[in-house]
């Protein structure tokens, strides 16, 4: 085994990381969290995209959606808490309901900001149906926010 500096400083962070999960939302709910943080990177990336493109970014925007990411994880930590106060365990639990429906949530933002990069040509034409309404908000909210931007508050 080839042991790098890289290794060596990756290798302990990731271990670190993975104790502070494993503490924070338990054992049992580590592949739950690893689903929703490759969800809310997935948005991440689209949504960069999609602001880029359309001209509609500002930096104070990318500080409210780290702040946005942290309530994001906080509240499957509450599911977890409640899951042990309650003693539940198993498939229907705070934890499990509050992250499926995060994840869910997350994944459709991040389909309607493929759209708006111009990458909807790689998503099939019913699953853009159906989140025409979450595509057209964010439109309107990229139109508002490019307005702001200009100084053209309404």
């Amino acid at each position: 085994m080839n042991i790098t500096k890289d290794t060596m400083i990756i290798g302990p962070l990731l271990g670190f990381l993975g104790g502070i999960i494993d503490v924070v939302y338990g054992t049992q709910n580590f592949l739950m969290i690893l689903a929703l943080g490759t969800v809310i990177g997935f948005d991440w990336i689209t949504g960069t995209e999609a602001v880029h493109k359309d001209g509609s970014y500002a930096s104070s925007y990318g500080i409210k959606g780290i702040k946005r990411t942290l309530m994001i994880l906080y509240i499957p930590f509450m599911g977890h808490i409640l899951d042990l106060a309650f003693h539940l365990d198993g498939v229907v639990t705070f934890f499990n309901l509050l992250a499926g429906g995060l994840i869910w949530h997350i994944l459709k933002s991040g389909i309607a900001n493929c759209s708006r990069a111009g990458w909807d040509k790689w998503i099939s034409q019913n699953m853009l149906d159906k989140l025409s309404s979450e595509i057209e908000a964010k439109t309107t909210r990229s139109e508002t926010r490019k307005k702001e931007i200009r100084g053209e508050n309404e």
